[in-house]
């Protein structure tokens, strides 16, 4: 497996401990883009706004049922909005997951629309045409897709899915990439350009307790815009 990532939760912070439910962040399997179309578009328009959508498959990172959407680039189990990211640790900044979490909007006239839908198989939430806070520029798209535990492609609890036009947005060279549960996290990449040319499908998938990294790596203050 080539691991871009693995880190856990020790039982305590900043000693070597038990680990649980570890994660990891993998760019080698497959996936693809599912595009839900225009009739599973969201109301959700704005500058650090969220929007709650009833998700109807889950796993570890996070349960089926009400997850926040937010124009930020991510998908939170509580109403978390915030522009400037940070590296991500167990629990913070907010339990979800972060497919591009960066300082953006959709506010009209932008051509950013949210769109969201469960399918028979996975819960697909895609951003498309979203712009940088605070607009004018070009824009980039990408898409979460969340799975049942054991469900996904190579046992991935999610995959984000990047069109080619992510380079508009930088690549990732100002965003957060990667998962947070209650107990464990999976950092693909921050402020690093990692995801090019609509080739990069990241999954997070379960680590195996050999390659966790037990204890807590601290938090990096993200680049503001504002």
């Amino acid at each position: 497996m080539n691991v871009r990532c693995v880190l856990a939760l020790a039982s305590v912070v900043g000693f070597a401990g038990a680990a649980s439910a570890q994660l990891s962040a993998v760019t080698n399997i497959p996936g693809a883009w599912v595009d839900i179309g225009p009739g599973n578009d969201t109301t959700l328009h704005g500058d650090d706004s969220t929007i709650s959508f009833a998700a109807t498959h889950g796993n570890s990172i996070a349960p089926a049922g009400n997850l926040f959407i937010c124009t930020n680039g991510m998908v939170c189990t509580t109403n978390f909005a915030n522009f400037s990211n940070v590296a991500l640790g167990v629990g913070t900044p907010a339990v979800g997951y972060f497919p591009y979490w960066d300082d953006m909007w959709n506010v009209l006239p932008s051509p950013g629309i949210i769109r969201a839908a469960n399918l028979a198989d996975r819960t697909v939430i895609q951003w498309n045409d979203m712009q940088f806070f605070p607009g004018g520029g070009s824009s980039g798209s990408f898409q979460l897709q969340i799975f049942d535990t054991g469900a996904g492609p190579g046992g991935a609890l999610a995959q984000f899915v990047y069109l080619s036009d992510i380079s508009n947005l930088g690549g990732g060279s100002s965003a957060t990439i990667g998962a947070v549960s209650s107990t464990a996290f999976a950092q693909f990449s921050f402020n690093t350009a990692s995801v090019v040319n609509g080739q990069t499908i990241v999954s997070i998938v379960p680590a195996p307790a050999s390659l966790a990294l037990l204890g807590l790596a601290g938090l990096a203050a993200g680049r503001r815009r504002r």
